[in-house]
């Protein structure tokens, strides 16, 4: 039995999304074949294509994004939950043909080293020059003033995005000097408040968003959410409690928003310098982001911190 006729026969019994990963495999499988990626000897059949030694070569291969179908855009890095999809597909095909091969382990993503102080401040430089991209709708640029707000909180404090979703206005100082973040560790350790002071960089950015803020809350009227980070347009879907909801301007955002958008800014701010040999392709993550923060604890609250005399400086111009 060929591979396809497997593939023909297992896919109507499959979901649709199955379906369609146990095709995407498939094809992986027969470029692996097609562009010489196995060794000799492992191409004889399905009893050898699925060989310890065959499946060696082809996860090498494929966890490595060079099985990628010809003229297929990607708009992201393989990851270590494609690797895993890949390897429960694997097991899906051979158990159909009535083989049981053992899998090597999904590959653990090197953990990355935290940004640089340069490249801190060039992610702030291009927070807080308001560029949007090209044809980009009006709102755009509420969503550059957000996400420059909370740029400036992750950098001063080293909050997770879950932390930083949760920020709520009382947890604000009044003039804006420090903000109150309930940690969240992982691993089940002990849930905690800290205090931190905020740079007049961050101070600047949270009084833009907060302004703004205030003009999108006024349009729902009743009662109006005390969450720090609320929709600046309508179409998205909000947070509250356990359910989601299409939003208005306004309303509370899902704690991934401000994680995904800041990985979108970031990848057009590896897209402005694709030409220069002298720039290093910043992780898109805003957890690298995190670790390159510098709280200072130790400072009292309304003291203001002061991560980079240069993105202070930006600020002010």
């Amino acid at each position: 039995m060929e591979l396809r006729e497997i593939v023909d026969r297992i896919t109507p019994t499959l979901s649709s999304s199955r379906a369609e990963q146990v095709r995407w495999v498939a094809g992986e499988l027969e470029r692996a074949v097609t562009y010489d990626v196995l060794p000799d000897g492992c191409c004889q059949g399905l009893g050898s294509l699925f060989s310890e030694l065959s499946l060696a070569w082809y996860f090498r291969a494929a966890d490595a994004d060079d099985l990628r179908a010809t003229g297929r855009r990607y708009t992201c890095q393989p990851s270590e939950h494609s690797a895993a999809v890949r390897r429960s597909i694997v097991a899906l095909i051979a158990s159909a043909a009535g083989l049981h091969p053992r899998l090597p382990q999904v590959p653990q993503a090197p953990l990355r080293d935290p940004l640089t102080p340069q490249q801190r401040d060039a992610v702030w430089r291009f927070v807080s020059s308001g560029v949007t991209p090209t044809g980009a709708k009006p709102s755009s640029r509420n969503v550059m003033i957000r996400l420059r707000a909370a740029v400036g909180v992750v950098m001063d404090t080293g909050a997770r995005s879950g932390e930083l979703a949760a920020i709520q206005l009382p947890d604000l100082a009044a003039d804006l000097s420090h903000v109150t973040i309930t940690r969240r560790p992982q691993r089940g350790a002990r849930v905690y408040t800290e205090t931190l002071p905020l740079s007049q960089a961050t101070q600047g950015a949270l009084g833009q968003w907060l302004d703004l803020r205030d003009r999108l809350v006024a349009g729902l009227g009743g009662s109006t959410p005390t969450a720090l980070w609320v929709s600046v347009c309508g179409g998205g879907r909000s947070h509250s409690g356990t359910t989601t909801a299409r939003t208005r301007p306004g309303l509370p955002i899902l704690p991934d928003v401000l994680r995904v958008q800041y990985a979108s800014t970031i990848a057009a701010l590896n897209g402005k310098h694709a030409g220069d040999p002298a720039w290093v392709m910043l992780p898109r993550r805003m957890e690298v982001l995190r670790r390159a923060s510098t709280p200072n604890k130790h400072n009292p609250a309304g003291q203001a911190a002061s991560w980079s005399s240069e993105s202070n400086a930006a600020t002010a111009a």
